[in-house]
């Protein structure tokens, strides 16, 4: 039976990942050329409570084939 690794990128406001990296064509290339493929997006928010501030999160899933 085939097992998966997966991967969860974060992505910043404007769609940077975590270490300040565009997420562009050219990353998504890079980890599909180490054979990571996206399987999903994810979108949510969180309201802090009594400051009515809301802060919007997004995310990229990926999954390869274990080795």
């Amino acid at each position: 039976m085939q097992q998966w690794e997966y991967k969860i990128v974060e992505l910043e406001d404007g769609g940077f990942i975590g270490d300040g990296e565009e997420a562009s064509e050219e990353t998504l290339n890079r980890l599909g050329e180490q054979g990571w493929e996206l399987v999903e997006s994810l979108v949510g928010s969180h309201t802090k409570l009594g400051s009515g501030v809301q802060t919007r999160t997004s995310g990229l899933v990926f999954k390869r084939p274990k080795k």
